[in-house]
């Protein structure tokens, strides 16, 4: 085998490396959604500027054809890849990633590559391999339709997953704009290159498509390690979270700050450039207190920072899960609760200054200070309250609740949490009580009424449920149009695109197991006549006649189809005999069909022609053109009748 080095090969090569190096680093960030399929997409680009540089360094013209060959396996799972990487990096939902739907997808690159292999037999990807007066890389590629199929679908595959990160990244807060500028550039530079290449408009002809995808790793690869790409996606959250009164702030596994909302860089007094860092270098005071929670998961106390302005903070610390309940980090929320503690301390002053309603209470259950709150219209009044006993003021079942929560604070002098509902105007309200001492045999509860987060809760969860049931109408409605692209909408039966599909199939798994199958064409004679004399809906009429009838007296492993005016019948397993012995029967079966038309009943005759793998032709064309061949032998023979290929005698 004879090389030459052009200089662009070892650009090639050096693309290769790139993206070989890109995929060991995405390898060693497994944990990292998506990362697994990213070292994957990079491993093919790796593969695919490798064997093309070997095709630019080869002379000779077979040695430049089995190195393009070779390069097939990266050019065909890049896209794909890449569709999946999108999935997986966006959280999409769980069933677009089964196993199941990912293999539907590898089908046709893989059938993609093995043409490529054997293009020889039928030259369907490259219909033409010339030489070319290029200096640099002197061969030409014309081509052929399945190549071209290849192209759509991995223009597909390439286009939604960028849309996919197009919608993601538009949701992201501000401070993400360098993640978001990665993904972009990240994702158009492979889109130039190949198009570049398709419209031959590529600097002498070379496909940039590997060097755009090695380029678009290694900015991948930047901003993992820059900008955290991998590691610093927004947790999902809404308009509420930002808006929220209480700070929020989310911390990863290494307690470094994920998000943060406008209340808790406040209560921190921090800014948005903390995003990234661990908390202990934002909250620099504060070491004690991180120490003490630096191990909990799950916490709710009350805290108080800062000197000489101290502020009373409600500190309330959840771990947090992925849906493999894999621990992911922790949500902190504080609630600034100095008012309140002024509140306290000042008692009745400031009872009415806010929205909660407030009761303080002795040991026995009397109440000796509450607010005044309208609540849907009723006025709870102090003078009508203070003074009395739960009994006298509450519903019986709030009773003996409210007397268990007092004798419990009260022996335990921790809060007690609890909640309950009641009927108000004809409405069912639900409150959390929140209740702690505040004195020497007294407590203070604080109700919220938590009606309005309820209703919330259920519509979210309502929402939920209707976008389930969208997704499985999508489903349904995917179904549908796969059933509508393979057959015939007239009569029902599998249309030629079916055909093709199956037929080779069949004579692949024939093969195997050293079994015929036979393959009969069927036309409906003066088919012509009788649509000029009746109509055209008298023509569809015998026409779904037929198919019915195919339908009915077929097996379970017989495919029937209709291509334009014929309709063929593939028999798996069927020698010659059992073929003809089908046919007469559908031959007869119908020309003593009455076909009911406007009053009167329609009679219309088949010619059939037959051919039978392995004996008449080893291929589905040309098993096609054999039964094709016989059936016009049998239109020219009288109609009515069956023939074999190759056999001069009709059976009527």
């Amino acid at each position: 085998m004879t090389w030459h080095y052009p200089t662009f090969a070892f650009a090639f090569v050096f693309a290769s490396i790139i993206a070989l190096l890109v995929a060991i680093v995405a390898l060693r960030r497994r944990n990292v959604p998506g990362s697994v399929t990213f070292a994957l997409l990079m491993f093919g680009v790796a593969e695919w500027s490798f064997f093309r540089a070997l095709e630019a360094m080869a002379v000779q013209m077979p040695a430049k054809i089995l190195w393009g060959k070779l390069e097939y396996p990266g050019i065909v799972s890049v896209p794909l890849l890449w569709f999946i990487f999108t999935l997986e990096y966006s959280n999409s939902p769980r069933w677009f990633l089964r196993r199941r739907y990912i293999a539907l997808l590898w089908i046709l690159p893989i059938i993609t590559t093995l043409l490529t292999w054997t293009n020889e037999w039928h030259g369907w990807i490259w219909s033409q391999i010339l030489p070319g007066d290029n200096p640099i890389d002197f061969i030409i590629y014309e081509h052929g339709f399945w190549f071209w199929i290849h192209v759509v679908y991995s223009y597909c595959l390439m286009f939604i997953g960028t849309l996919q990160l197009l919608r993601d990244v538009l949701r992201f807060p501000q401070r993400y704009r360098e993640q978001i500028g990665a993904l972009l550039i990240g994702a158009a530079l492979p889109w130039i290159g190949n198009a570049l290449y398709i419209a031959r408009l590529s600097p002498l002809g070379l496909d940039l498509t590997p060097f755009m995808f090695a380029a678009s790793g290694v900015i991948y690869a930047l901003s993992v390690f820059r900008f955290q790409l991998f590691e610093l996606v927004p947790v999902a959250r809404d308009v509420l979270i930002e808006k929220m009164v209480d700070g929020v702030i989310v911390l990863d596994t290494q307690d470094r700050i994920v998000d943060i909302n406008p209340a808790a860089f406040a209560l921190v007094g921090a800014h948005e450039s903390v995003i990234g860092k661990h908390i202990e270098h934002v909250v620099t005071n504060q070491s004690e207190l991180i120490g003490r929670y630096r191990d909990v998961k799950e916490a709710q106390t009350e805290i108080a920072v800062g000197e000489p302005d101290t502020r009373h903070l409600d500190l309330r610390i959840s771990a947090l899960y992925d849906k493999q309940d894999q621990y992911t980090g922790r949500l902190i929320v504080l609630r600034d609760i100095t008012e309140r503690k002024r509140a306290e301390t000042k008692n009745q002053a400031l009872f009415d200054a806010i929205p909660d309603l407030v009761f303080q209470y002795d040991a026995n259950g009397t109440c000796i200070a509450c607010n005044s709150v309208r609540h849907d219209g009723s006025v709870l009044a102090s003078a009508a309250t203070v003074g009395k006993s739960v009994d006298e003021t509450l519903p019986p079942a709030l009773v003996t609740l409210t007397k268990s929560n007092i004798r419990r604070t009260l022996e335990t002098g921790q809060v007690q949490s609890y909640e309950y509902s009641l009927p108000i105007e004809g409405h069912e309200h639900y409150f959390v009580a929140r209740m702690e001492v505040c004195a020497p045999n007294e407590v203070i509860t604080v109700i919220r009424d938590v009606t309005e987060r309820r209703r919330l809760e259920a519509e979210l969860r309502r929402i939920n449920e209707q976008s389930q049931i969208q997704l499985e109408q999508i489903e349904d409605l995917q179904t549908m149009l796969h059933d509508q692209a393979i057959r015939d909408p007239s009569t029902g039966l599998f249309n030629r695109h079916y055909l093709d599909e199956t037929l080779e199939r069949e004579l692949s798994r024939a093969k195997r197991s050293a079994r015929p199958v036979s393959l009969i064409v069927i036309d409906i004679d003066r088919f012509k006549t009788i649509r000029e004399e009746h109509g055209h809906r008298a023509g569809q009429l015998v026409q779904q006649a037929l198919a019915n009838l195919l339908r009915d007296q077929s097996r379970l492993a017989d495919i029937a189809c209709r291509i334009e005016e014929d309709f063929v019948m593939v028999l798996p397993g069927a020698g010659s005999d059992v073929a003809m012995r089908r046919a007469e029967q559908w031959r007869a079966t119908f020309a003593e069909m009455p076909i009911p038309f406007e009053g009167t009943d329609l009679l219309a005759t088949i010619s059939l022609g037959v051919a039978v793998y392995p004996f008449h032709s080893e291929t589905g064309n040309g098993l096609l053109r054999a039964a094709e061949q016989a059936l016009a032998e049998a239109k020219s023979s009288g109609r009515d009748c069956i023939v074999m290929y190759q056999t001069s005698s009709a059976t009527n």
